[in-house]
């Protein structure tokens, strides 16, 4: 991920290979997969809770995922 520039926000399924959380610290992709999930089903519920328009919470997730794509669950935890 390195090598791209911090514009490019097109990903492809071997980029997800590549990710700090699965290169720096030994994370499988399942496993954070499983993190996104369930950092993504923390952010629809509290949208619910406060009546949020879906549109909100989806763009919450669309964030999330572009930002651990730069930076590892690890470091930045997903709740």
């Amino acid at each position: 991920m390195v090598d791209r520039e911090w514009t490019d926000w097109k990903f492809t399924r071997e980029d997800f290979k590549r990710t700090p959380s699965v290169v720096a610290c030994g994370w499988t992709v399942e496993r954070e997969e499983l993190d996104r999930a369930k950092a993504c089903g923390l952010i629809y519920s509290a949208s619910r809770k406060l009546q949020l328009p879906q549109i909100t919470s989806a763009s919450a997730c669309v964030y999330l995922h572009r930002f651990f794509m730069r930076h590892s669950l690890k470091e930045y935890h997903h709740y």
